[in-house]
């Protein structure tokens, strides 16, 4: 009886080490379960036009002038322009001759440094090329301005030297290309097909002086790389878009149509404030103005 006590005893105990070593043994192993790295989905953020400095980025027109201690008009049957990018350049027409310099700008503070400009001699109207030289000259010497319906430049002394308007008083100078908020009013497909966002939405253009394309393609924002390669020819490169539904019937549609051809465009012309991208052929076009419709 005592044996075949002391017998379980030591039965007992060896299946106890048994089952403890089993425990520790499968403590012990490494987990089948892989670790999984969660990728958390980057919002894709486009970047916006760059914040515009100076006046209003439009195409103003000179009015008059000061000369001394007078404000004269300008000469009629001739046109004196500015277009002010928003970063750092201003253009236009000085009368005769193309110019271009560059500016900086503060809330109402604006300096402008030393234009330059083609070479062309214009014989008429008498004193175009006088007043083109003070009008260089006078650019230089502004230091503020003031925009109510005009554009008034002023100089240190606090004088008006430089009025201007949004209406042309003579030739119509077209619209520049770059810093121009273009809206597409129509455009035709390969298949000769017309499509116009009109009562839809609104498409718009801008091609930024910096050598990139922003806008709005109808429902989502844009932006991708664009290149002028010469007097009216252009590359645009694919856009990057953000990833936004617009539930409206025909938008995304409308917007796929504008994303695929925009990198098939390669000529531009701009008539007025009209601007047409095209093919090679003029056969896939897209129609722009600086109006929406």
């Amino acid at each position: 009886m005592r044996f075949r006590l002391t017998a379980l005893v030591v039965i007992s105990f060896i299946l106890m080490l048994s089952i403890c070593g089993c425990t520790q043994l499968v403590s012990d192993r490494p987990s089948t379960t892989p670790s999984v790295t969660r990728q958390h989905s980057e919002p894709i953020v486009i970047p916006t036009v760059p914040l515009h400095s100076g006046p209003p980025g439009m195409t103003w027109y000179l009015v008059s002038l000061q000369d001394g201690n007078a404000t004269v008009p300008v000469i009629p049957d001739t046109t004196i322009t500015a277009f002010f990018d928003g970063q750092g350049t201003i253009a236009g027409t000085a009368g005769c001759n193309q110019y271009n310099a560059s500016y900086t700008s503060g809330q109402d503070n604006l300096t402008v440094g030393p234009p330059t400009s083609t070479k062309k001699s214009c014989g008429s109207p008498a004193g175009v090329m006088t007043q083109e030289t003070l009008y260089l000259a006078k650019i230089q010497e502004a230091r503020a301005y003031a925009v109510d319906e005009t554009l008034k430049l002023v100089n240190g002394q606090g004088e008006v030297i430089l009025t201007y308007s949004t209406v042309t008083n003579g030739t119509t100078v077209p619209a520049p290309l770059t810093a121009t908020t273009w809206y597409v009013h129509s455009l035709v497909d390969a298949a000769g097909q017309t499509h116009s966002p009109w009562g839809l939405t609104t498409i718009r253009l801008v091609f930024g002086e910096d050598g990139h394309l922003y806008g709005n393609a109808g429902c989502n924002n844009l932006y991708g790389p664009y290149e002028k390669t010469g007097e009216n020819s252009i590359t645009i490169g694919d856009a990057q878009t953000t990833r936004i539904y617009c539930g409206i019937a025909g938008v995304m549609e409308l917007e796929s149509a504008v994303l695929s051809l925009l990198p098939r465009m390669t000529r531009y012309s701009i008539s007025g404030d009209t601007l047409r991208l095209s093919d090679a052929e003029g056969k896939v076009t897209i129609d722009c103005a600086t109006a929406s419709l």
